[in-house]
């Protein structure tokens, strides 16, 4: 299915709700070319049923927060509602100051995303982590205030804990706006102005929103292991000393080491501070968590499920290579050239004299798009395959129907490189292949010779 018009659901952006779980998600959507209803939360604002059914998708964040209120405005009209609904949580099932019922919300989506992974594990849902609205933050020319600070509410757990450092650390206060925007923006330039940011512990058992939202702004950042065994497999989405720096909760002399050192030493503080930025605008921005959404409604299967590597073919999972943003020919195995049949709805391979200069795959950093192009070599409309069903098929034994998308045209293939300007290209979950018969099928989740593709610059 396409999915064209979402529906939002969340609470409202302030000190307890971050940007990136309420109206960051609205704007982002917006901002990735999807008609988006904003529906906030009942009763603060009510979206009645008629414009409800008109979505293709309904994105409850946050829902552990406001779920009776949805269910007391629509009754048993919710679970008629025929788009498919899911559901992304913002808290971790057990913190230290309360438990969520997450078992006792099963029934609110067809889907369920846990930003802690031990609960996906638990509650048998998809991991999904916070993402960082990278339009909102990133790094911005302020004022430096200070060499070590932090910002967030002081409840006893933290009080205790600064109360035992040794290191100063400054409690930076963001200004405050009457519009919700304006106000984190303010946020993301307080992010900004100190050398290192330190995240305090926290409740909860995940990486909190700070932790992408201020590497995206380029600030180095030092942020608690996470205090519980259940949720250490959290901290696996950043490499310790490379894009963060992790500190023992448990040893507060290690925090006022970790500060003092680093700010002791700018070019290794600079170049984490860096790293985490870069490493957070490649895969872990908001826009991605919302593409990784769309794309397990849009082709039925876990955007994140394992792809299998052809015993043999190429020994273990190709390595990842960032590419600049650029229009590109596949050159096949068979040194023919990818082109668009429009007519056939196919994507065929045919010898360079004979192909018509087409189509390309227009390539961002790691991910891509299929593109057709037009007369003068002009931008033309993205393309990807339809699949007729969910079924197992035999690969090669399918047609590729190729479809052109409508309105936007957003990333929807992951390039894995095995050379320089050597790739796998991944489509809803499965590899393109060049097969013998002049069409580029994408029909098997495994790669041979024939799924990989030289990239050549387009004319």
């Amino acid at each position: 299915m396409a999915i064209d018009t979402i529906a939002v659901f969340h609470a409202f952006a302030g000190p307890v709700c971050a940007w990136g779980c309420a109206e960051g998600v609205v704007t982002t959507l917006s901002r990735m070319q999807y008609g988006v209803i904003d529906c906030g939360r009942p009763p603060v604002k009510r979206v009645n049923l008629d414009s409800l059914k008109r979505a293709d998708l309904v994105i409850l964040c946050g829902p552990e927060h406001f779920w009776p209120l949805i269910e007391q405005e629509y009754e048993a009209e919710w679970n008629r509602l025929s788009m498919p609904k899911v559901a992304w949580y913002t808290e971790s099932a057990y913190r230290d100051d309360r438990t969520f019922d997450f078992r006792g919300l099963k029934g609110i989506a067809d889907v369920h995303y846990y930003p802690a992974i031990q609960d996906a594990e638990e509650f048998g849902g998809n991991w999904l982590p916070f993402g960082a609205d990278i339009e909102m933050f990133h790094p911005k020319p302020v004022a430096n205030a200070c060499a070590a600070g932090f910002i967030g509410n002081l409840y006893p757990k933290r009080l205790e804990y600064v109360q035992s450092l040794t290191c100063p650390l400054t409690h930076i206060r963001p200004g405050q706006h009457p519009h919700v925007r304006r106000s984190f923006e303010l946020l993301a330039e307080a992010y900004c102005c100190t050398d290192i940011f330190v995240n305090l512990p926290a409740y909860s058992r995940l990486l909190v929103t700070k932790v992408t939202e201020v590497m995206a702004c380029g600030t180095m950042l030092i942020t608690p292991a996470i205090d519980h065994p259940s949720g250490l497999k959290n901290m696996a989405q950043f490499e310790n000393g490379r894009h963060v720096v992790y500190y023992d909760p448990a040893r507060p002399a290690e925090l006022g080491e970790l500060v003092n050192h680093y700010l002791l030493h700018p070019e290794p503080r600079e170049a984490i501070a860096s790293a985490g930025c870069n490493e957070v605008r490649r895969g872990h921005s908001l826009e991605t968590r919302l593409q990784a959404i769309i794309s397990d409604v849009e082709f039925g299967k876990a955007a994140s499920s394992p792809f299998v590597v052809a015993e043999g073919a190429i020994s273990r999972r190709a390595r990842n290579q960032p590419v600049a943003e650029k229009r590109y020919r596949l050159k096949t195995a068979w040194d023919s050239f990818a082109y668009y049949d429009g007519d056939a709805g196919i994507i065929g391979h045919a010898r360079p004299d004979v192909a018509p200069h087409n189509f390309c795959l227009t390539v961002n950093n790691l991910r891509a798009s299929l593109t057709s192009v037009g007369p003068n070599n002009s931008g033309g409309a993205q393309l990807r395959y339809e699949h007729p069903s969910q079924e197992w098929f035999e690969p090669g034994s399918t047609q590729g129907i190729v479809r052109q998308r409508e309105r936007r045209n957003m990333p929807d293939c992951d390039l894995e490189f095995v050379g320089t300007d050597q790739v796998l290209i991944r489509h809803r979950n499965n590899y393109l292949s060049a097969d013998p018969d002049g069409i580029i099928r994408n029909d098997r989740n495994w790669a041979l010779d024939h799924e990989i593709f030289h990239l050549v610059e387009f004319d």
